[in-house]
């Protein structure tokens, strides 16, 4: 049903399955026949400096021959209840469409920001701050550092299906990089080398944070 849904390998839906995890999973069915289903994404959101449960939705997709009979409005009333039940204090989501959602009791909020630059157009000022590649240990500091750095409100305390998106999105991984300041990690980058127009490439960034100037600074530098 997914990967018809969303014009995705089988191969590749198999691997989103197991990011999101069969006990996250929830389907309408008859029989064994699966009607509709969706990932349930546990996570938070922070709001007034402490984060707060938020339950993300995602994979809905609905099999071709049951759309239109208000199968995937069932599903969201039912997981709404759900998250409801167990003390959640919102629920997010990306819609593809706007009326299921509306009618579920969602509505738009938010922002989609992209920013694009030359990198010879960014400030370069050198930093005595160390930059070396992050490894798998590292990755408990980097979530601390996120959230120590990231508690406005209205930004998403990331689960682990979030922070697996980030770290490897679409399943392709990414290069990883801390900076150090006198032993401690005062910031990170994961990004991905895409190819351009010959001979240039172009540096996808999914994650970036620096807790002081001198981290920043270091990340920059490195860019450029």
């Amino acid at each position: 049903v997914m990967a018809y849904s969303f014009a995705t390998p089988t191969e590749m839906t198999t691997r989103w399955i197991g990011r999101g995890g069969m006990d996250n999973s929830r389907v309408v069915s008859i029989g064994d026949e699966v009607m509709a289903c969706l990932f349930k994404v546990p996570m938070g959101v922070w709001f007034g400096g402490r984060s707060v449960p938020n339950v993300g939705v995602s994979g809905v997709a609905v099999a071709p021959a049951h759309r239109g009979a208000g199968v995937a409005k069932r599903l969201m009333v039912e997981l709404l209840r759900e998250a409801h039940e167990e003390g959640t204090a919102v629920s997010t989501l990306y819609p593809a469409t706007i009326g299921l959602y509306r009618a579920c009791g969602y509505e738009l909020a938010g922002g989609h920001y992209r920013f694009d630059a030359k990198l010879e157009a960014l400030s370069r000022r050198r930093s005595p701050a160390t930059l070396r590649e992050a490894t798998d240990a590292d990755l408990p500091a980097l979530k601390a550092l996120y959230r120590s750095a990231r508690r406005e409100d209205g930004n998403a305390d990331r689960g682990p299906y979030i922070w697996d998106r980030v770290l490897a999105p679409r399943f392709e991984e990414t290069d990883r990089f801390v900076v150090e300041e006198d032993g401690a990690i005062t910031g990170y980058t994961c990004f991905q080398r895409k190819a351009d127009t010959a001979p240039y490439h172009r540096i996808a960034c999914t994650d970036l944070v620096a807790t002081t100037a001198g981290a920043l600074d270091r990340i920059l530098d490195f860019f450029t």
